[in-house]
């Protein structure tokens, strides 16, 4: 079956009952594994206990003798499987360990499944099997879930300041829950947030330095960027910064497919969500008549192998974060 967040929330709490297995896939590895983590360190039944994690191709090859996985001893508690780099390949396999005693086992699928996935359908499909899908929040999403934070926690402020807290978690929304209690511990008594509570408090120095670098490229400005670069806080997330190029570039992608279509630039500009501040809208145009389409679209299928490569080759990721930004700088 397939679980709503609430769904999922509530299976973390519960005990484990009837079921057997749990697939995590998604086109956000940040939920997956915060999804996961959320499971594992929660569940009543399952909690304390240490899971094997094993990758599918070892798993396959060894399909005979599954035994080689398992534990002997049956009083050490509940055994919890990880098989990662999940495909419809290991289906059979699946289908086989649901006939047995096996342990406890949670997939974690290499790649999103589309809905016609055989792993998917089968999980879907399953009374006691379960999948929880795991996507990057939209900004609607994030900001409801903000609005439910506040709510939680009785405290109030403007649609707007919503708004512009969802713009600068959108990149990094683990940290999310952590200011915002940084923020409600800073108020408190206090009902209603204001800009300058929330000047005071969030850092917003290494979010503005990511921002100037993400601007210098998409503006092609060489040397602003490379300062920019100098600049950037160690502490910044070269997986944040590259997240915030995907969110700038899918908006100017969409616009410039609306242009390309004969949609006029006003009308194209207004139906962006969330919508751009006036003082935006100037920076916006400059880098919307610099790009072509088909060069965001290569950067944006780009992001993703960099993204891995810098997780990957952790020693070298901040070569491979620098030679990503500069090489469509210097080609030009």
């Amino acid at each position: 079956m397939k679980l709503s967040p609430d769904s999922f929330f509530k299976l973390c709490k519960d005990p484990l009952g009837e079921t057997r297995s749990l697939l995590f896939y998604g086109n956000s590895e940040f939920w997956v594994q915060s999804k996961m983590d959320c499971f594992l360190k929660n569940n009543p039944t399952i909690i304390g206990f240490q899971p094997r994690t094993i990758p599918q191709d070892l798993v396959l090859e060894n399909k005979k003798d599954l035994s080689l996985f398992f534990t002997k001893d049956f009083f050490s508690g509940p055994e919890i499987i990880i098989i990662t780099q999940a495909t419809d390949k290991i289906v059979p396999l699946v289908e086989d360990l649901d006939s047995q005693s096996a342990p406890f086992f949670l997939l974690h699928a290499r790649d999103y499944l589309k809905p016609v996935s055989k792993l998917r359908k089968l999980y879907e499909g399953h009374p006691q099997f379960f999948s929880i899908p795991c996507y990057d929040l939209s900004s609607a999403e994030l900001e409801k879930e903000i609005r439910n934070i506040f709510t939680q926690r009785r405290k109030k402020t403007s649609s707007e300041l919503i708004r512009q807290i969802g713009n600068f978690f959108h990149s990094s929304p683990e940290t999310l829950k952590s200011e915002l209690e940084k923020i409600f511990t800073y108020m408190g008594s206090k009902e209603i947030l204001e800009m300058a509570d929330l000047k005071n408090l969030i850092s917003f120095s290494g979010q503005t330095e990511a921002s100037d670098l993400v601007d210098s490229f998409l503006e092609r400005d060489k040397k602003k960027l490379i300062t920019c670069m100098n600049r950037l806080d160690e502490s910044t997330s070269y997986i944040s910064v590259l997240r915030m190029l995907t969110l700038s570039l899918s908006r100017l992608h969409h616009v410039k497919s609306e242009l390309n279509s004969g949609n006029p630039l006003e009308r194209s500009i207004k139906i962006l969500t969330p919508p751009l501040l006036f003082h935006e809208q100037g920076t916006f145009k400059k880098q919307l008549f610099l790009w072509s389409q088909e060069e965001m679209e290569s950067i944006l299928k780009e992001i993703t192998k960099i993204e891995i490569s810098i997780k990957l080759n952790s020693k070298v990721a901040k070569e491979i974060f620098e030679f990503f930004f500069l090489k469509p700088l210097v080609l030009v």
